[in-house]
């Protein structure tokens, strides 16, 4: 019967479950030894049952043991030669006092040496080998402190062993040579397996498994009770000691149940600090009371060899450890340093930032954390080769060491740098510090037999203001490295409000898709009015959000947060699609005014939206012509070639542009040869002036005569007063819209106001109009 083998999660061992049946035979087999031992510490020789104690029931326990180990033995899948050889060992000493009983002991005048005892002697051999193979299971790879460990625990044992043995030793050198050559074989075995189970501990520095620990139990169990015996006899004591059977039987059975015993899992055989010394310590502290025993002349000349063989064994394992750890210091300052600068690498920069960061909390302190990245590095490399780049760095690194020698400096990776710097509370250490970075840098860098200058960006983040841990800093100054090359100012102070990402924004970017996803986005209408008439001739429709906790948010609260987590795609078709229904609903009551809706760069580079456009066109049979979609002119400019291939698909199946904040933006004119667009909005930003700037006034002019010219429709935005409306008026502009119009409304409110105005077109908007 094979068992099956598990593993414990929490220790790792590996164990056997045991197989139908096996806890009822346990369990049998200690009632049995508790028999056993209440007959021979109570009964012997008064209940008449020696015999079948000593013959029966003894070997017995010692059959049902061996049977046991071999079972267990069978059961493993890996790793079965130790238990074999177990079960094979406790089979001879079985066979011995089988022997012993059945026959030798029955005679008259029992011979020595005997058979029982040959068969009693085997077992040792293989229980050494069994160790050893254990050991060799266990520990792959040996390095000469744990063999030191190994050496100092068996010598140790050894002469504490003879130390407590020397007189059955003395007695087994008288008689005839073989009487001698067995007399000795038992104390020396015994001796030799302490030793090798000392050894075994040492050696696998205490870390056993549990297997392991209850068969060197059994051995020690089985070594204690020759010694004991042995003793016994030196002192003119007998052959019967119902006690030492006791042991001898209780040690055949443990080292049998060590069969079913976990296996340890992968050892681990690194230890830090005093556990290091631990094990040799113990054995020392043995060595020392043999050598303080031997000097008062109480122990013979062999254990003090042995006791001070141990103490040298323990000298050369100090001096090994001291060496192990210079060498570990070593390679831990090795592995926090980076190669090619010499300065800090990440993971030593982790490790001296998280002790300065608590010693400046301590002191009520700040820090400044300096993020360095250089500009254009990659076509440095690239020009020149890597070998130069590398050259660079080195000297890049050595300047850094100079200009901040306070500072915990590092390199990151590549062509960034960091450095945390002691400094006040408001900054101006730190700002000085990076300053000084820049000015290392501004000095040129002899390279491959030139010269050459390269600039840098710099981040810095403060402590406590902007984080309170090194993460936090180190976020933070890359928000500010970064604003520092787009602004090419060198060096940029973090400030939460330049930063996209805070926690707040991300979890404002979450529940923005879910918002898209459900009903909280809503659309606002602002009316635009023909100065010819006064009617309404078209509304844009404006993106509103209506926060479950925030309330009405309006478009510049959530716009770039959408453009940034690329839902802007999402966005737009909600509100693409808000719109044409709405126009739908329009339509249906007899308005029918064309809708204007914003789109951004994210939807004109993407293949996919005149498509999705037209699919909407089409669900809600709406006119393709009564949708304007507002582009601007740095849209366009992003990326000019697949842009004006969207807005042409578009303007093909029948969708107005209006080219929105138009003079704000690049090649103003040159995209107006190539973009099909049906009207211009003036900017707001030059109809608010136009009254207290001339130039802005021309510029409307210009615009509005521009349009003219073109066959352009012209609509001013930001229209709030009646002298906007009038001057827009004389200059002869098409639309308007403004707050001096109407502010924008909810289709509700709208629907009922543009119902009038179809039924009065002649009806100019005033201020009395919804505001």
């Amino acid at each position: 019967m094979r068992a099956t083998r598990l593993v414990d999660q929490a220790s790792g061992e590996r164990r056997l479950a045991l197989p139908r049946g096996a806890r009822t035979v346990a369990c049998a087999i200690l009632l049995l030894l508790a028999a056993y031992a209440a007959h021979l510490l109570l009964g012997r020789g008064r209940d008449g049952l020696d015999w079948v104690f000593n013959d029966f029931v003894q070997n017995g326990l010692l059959v049902a043991g061996a049977s046991v180990c071999a079972l267990g033995a069978a059961s493993r899948s890996s790793g079965r030669a130790p238990w074999v050889l177990l079960a094979i060992g406790l089979g001879s000493w079985t066979a011995g006092n089988i022997v012993w009983s059945a026959w030798v002991g029955r005679l008259a005048e029992a011979p020595y040496p005997s058979l029982s005892d040959g068969l009693w002697l085997g077992f040792y051999p293989l229980m050494y080998v069994a160790l050893v193979l254990q050991v060799r299971e266990r520990v792959t790879h040996f390095r000469p402190s744990m063999w030191l460990d190994g050496l100092i625990g068996a010598l140790a044992t050894a002469a504490l062993a003879i130390g407590l043995l020397w007189p059955s030793l003395e007695q087994a050198s008288e008689g005839e040579p073989q009487i001698v050559l067995v007399n000795f074989a038992y104390p020396v075995a015994d001796i030799l397996l302490l030793a090798l189970l000392a050894g075994v501990v040492a050696l696998t520095r205490g870390k056993i498994g549990r297997a392991l620990a209850v068969l060197a139990a059994g051995l020690a169990l089985n070594a204690v009770g020759d010694i004991a015996y042995l003793i016994k006899v030196a002192n003119g004591g007998g052959d019967g000691d119902s006690v030492i059977d006791l042991v001898w039987v209780s040690a055949q059975l443990l080292i049998a149940a060590a069969a079913w015993q976990p296996l340890a899992g992968a050892p681990s055989t690194r230890l830090e600090g005093w556990r290091v010394l631990a094990m040799p310590a113990v054995f020392g502290v043995v060595a020392v009371a043999l050598l303080a025993v031997s000097a008062v002349g109480r122990l013979p000349v062999l254990p003090a060899l042995l006791a001070l063989g141990t103490i040298v064994a323990i000298m050369v394992r100090t001096g090994l450890t001291f060496r192990e750890n210079l060498r570990l210091l070593d390679a831990r300052e090795q592995a926090r340093t980076d190669d090619l600068t010499g300065l800090l690498n990440r993971r030593g920069f982790y490790v001296q930032s998280e002790a300065k960061l608590v010693e400046a909390a301590e002191a009520n302190s700040g820090m400044a954390l300096l993020l360095l990245d250089l500009d254009h590095f990659k076509e440095f490399n690239d020009t020149l080769g890597h070998h130069a780049g590398d050259e660079l760095l080195r000297d890049l690194g050595e300047r850094l060491r100079r200009a901040l020698p306070q500072a915990a400096v590092a390199r990151l990776g590549g062509d960034e740098f960091v450095a945390l710097v002691p400094c006040d509370r408001d900054g101006v250490d730190g700002l000085g510090a990076a300053h000084r970075v820049l000015d290392a840098l501004a000095e040129a860098f002899p390279v491959d037999g030139m010269l050459t200058q390269i600039t840098g960006s710099i981040g810095v983040a403060l402590f406590p203001d902007n984080g309170t841990d090194r993460e936090e800093l180190l976020r933070a100054a890359d928000v500010a490295m970064y604003r520092a090359k787009q602004h090419r100012s060198g060096v940029e102070l973090y400030r939460a409000e330049n930063d996209a990402n805070t926690r707040g924004r991300l979890r404002l970017a979450g529940e923005l898709a879910h918002a898209l996803a459900g009903d909280e986005l809503l659309l606002h209408y602002q009316p635009k009015s023909d100065f010819a008439t006064g009617a309404v001739s078209g509304v844009e429709a404006l993106a509103r959000w209506q926060h479950p906790t925030l309330g009405l948010l309006a478009p510049d609260q959530f716009i770039e947060l959408a453009e940034q987590h690329g839902l802007m795609r999402r966005l737009t078709l909600r509100v693409l699609d808000l719109a044409i229904s709405q126009q739908h609903v329009w339509r249906r009551v007899g308005i029918e005014l064309p809708v204007s809706v914003n789109v951004s760069p994210a939807n004109l580079l993407d293949v996919r939206f005149p498509t999705d456009v037209a699919q909407l066109l089409e669900r809600r049979e709406v006119a393709p012509g009564a949708l304007v979609l507002e582009i601007t002119e740095n849209t366009v400019m992003l990326d000019p070639v697949r842009a004006i291939d969207s807005v042409a698909r578009l303007s093909e199946v029948g969708v107005n542009f209006s080219l929105d904040d138009f003079g704000t933006g690049y090649s103003s004119l040159a995209q107006l040869k190539r973009l099909p667009v049906t009207e211009l909005k003036i900017d707001r930003s030059f109809i608010s002036e136009m009254h207290t700037n001339a130039s802005d006034a021309t510029i409307v002019r210009s615009i509005i005569e521009l349009g003219q010219n073109l066959g352009l429709r012209v609509v001013a935005e930001g229209v709030e007063t009646a002298e906007h409306w009038s001057d827009l008026e004389a200059m002869g502009c098409d639309s308007a819209q403004g707050y001096y119009l109407s502010r924008p409304l909810p289709a509700g409110e709208l629907t009922p106001w543009l119902t009038k105005q179809a039924v009065l077109p002649s009806t100019r908007l005033s201020r009395a109009a919804p505001a």
